[in-house]
Formats: structure tokens, sequence, C-alpha cells
């Protein structure tokens, strides 16, 4: 019996050992650890702890991001869950979030928001010899992904102040957009106007693992709208009833975390 107290009770120590070093490691320590799984994403000036840590530099692909902040909540651990609250302060860019790698490998996200400049739909479109301007608000109650896709989705997002520059230069209103999975793995997404500007639309994107298609119809709300109609020229292919059809597609691929 005293051989199992003092098993016990060196168990006991060494769980305390663990949790003083995992709760003082520091930051930039943990990301040598992590770094060469996540090739794409590169942190800079690591600051902090993994409990409450800072880099001042986040950077996707080579894309700068921002300043990033991270809390890691300690109870979930307990379940074997890891639980960060992430936020992203950058110019133009904008994010924040909760999120949970289950230990499973469910990762679910709560209350996440982004904010993007509207060019980074400038690929997803396919638009040539147009800047896309404005600003992209996206909001996701809640999203589940597994094996680097969505298992369910609750997401809607609005293009505030969307406009085009370059060729034509065109203020084109505020976009809509709704996003469910209503099959997986199929996610679609709603996009219409909000009834307000001077550009009507109504289109459909449709994603899988395998890539995305998007159709939408545009036409402007007012005929006589020279700006917007320049504009359209160079969207997509003009239909007898005067309208464009601007169809696009593409590869969708969410990043694997580890």
């Amino acid at each position: 019996m005293r051989v199992v107290k003092w098993l016990l009770a060196l168990l006991l120590l060494a769980l305390v050992l663990a949790a003083v070093v995992a709760w003082t490691m520091p930051a930039s320590v943990a990301w040598k650890l992590i770094g060469p799984r996540l090739p794409a994403v590169q942190l800079s000036d690591i600051g902090g702890s993994v409990w409450d840590g800072h880099a001042g530099q986040v950077s996707v692909a080579g894309q700068p991001l921002g300043m990033l902040q991270w809390q890691t909540e300690a109870w979930p651990l307990l379940h074997g869950d890891l639980s960060v609250h992430a936020k992203l302060v950058g110019q133009p860019f904008q994010a924040s979030a909760i999120v949970t790698r289950q230990r499973d490998g469910l990762i679910v996200l709560h209350d996440a928001s982004a904010t993007l400049p509207g060019s980074v739909l400038q690929g997803t479109l396919g638009i040539e010899g147009l800047r896309l301007e404005g600003t992209l608000h996206l909001q996701a109650r809640q999203a589940r992904i597994r094996n680097a896709w969505f298992v369910a989705l609750d997401a809607s997002g609005t293009w505030r102040d969307a406009g085009t520059s370059g060729a034509a230069e065109a203020h084109l209103g505020n976009v809509e957009m709704q996003f469910t999975e209503p099959s997986p793995p199929t996610v679609l997404g709603q996009i219409r106007d909000d009834g307000h500007g001077p550009l009507l639309i109504r289109g459909q994107l449709k994603a899988l693992p395998t890539g995305y298609t998007l159709e939408a119809r545009l036409r402007a709300r007012n005929p006589d709208d020279l700006q917007t109609q320049e504009a359209l020229r160079y969207v997509g292919q003009r239909q007898p009833d005067g309208s464009v059809l601007l169809q696009a597609g593409g590869q969708l691929l969410l990043p694997a975390l580890p």
C-alpha cells in the first residue's frame, strides 16, 4: 500500500510539473515545435506564453495579415480538447474567433468574424480588367470542420460598398451572402443585393472539397445607369434579356490543422 501511495504521489508531482512547464512555456518555444507542421504560416516577434501570447506579424503563403493575439482555455484540456480565443489585428485584415480542436480531430469555430478588402474576391470571380473595391464582412455563428472541410456551417457575409475601379469605375451598393450546408459535403451560398443599390444580383455558390462553381445574373437596377452598365461589360456574358451571366469556378480547400 505504501508503494502505491508513493507511486500516486510521484504521478501527482509529475502532473504538477507538467502543468507548470506547459503554463510557463514561452510561445516562441512552442512555435518551434509546431511551426514545421504549418509550412504556409509564418510568425515573427513572438511573445508571451502558449496560454496568453502574441505574434507581431503573421503571414499566410507570404501574405502579411497583421498582429495575432491568443488566449488558451485551461478547462477544455481536461477533456482532451484545445480551445483558443484568437484575434487578428491588421490593415485591412481583421478577424476573431473561438477555435476548438476536439480530441477526435473535429475543429469547431464559434462567433467567428472577419473583415477583408473586396479585392480578395478578384480570383474567385475571375474578373479581368476591373479591380474590386469595398469591404467584405463575414460572420460564422458556428462552423464544424473535419478533414479540411465543413461538416456543418452557418455563416453569412456582406460585401459593403461594392464597386469597381480600373477599366470601369462604378459603385454597386451592398451584396448579401448566406452560407449553409443542407446536404454535406455540399456548401451552398445564396447571393443577392440588398434591394437599394444600383446593381441587381441573384446568384448561387456551390462548393465541394473538389472545387466550387459560381453562377450569378446581374443587371443595372436603372437601365439609364451608364456607370453600372459599363462595369457589367467586363463581368460576364450579355444575355438576350439585357442581364449579364457571371460564371466562375476553381479549387477551394481549407487548410488542414495539425
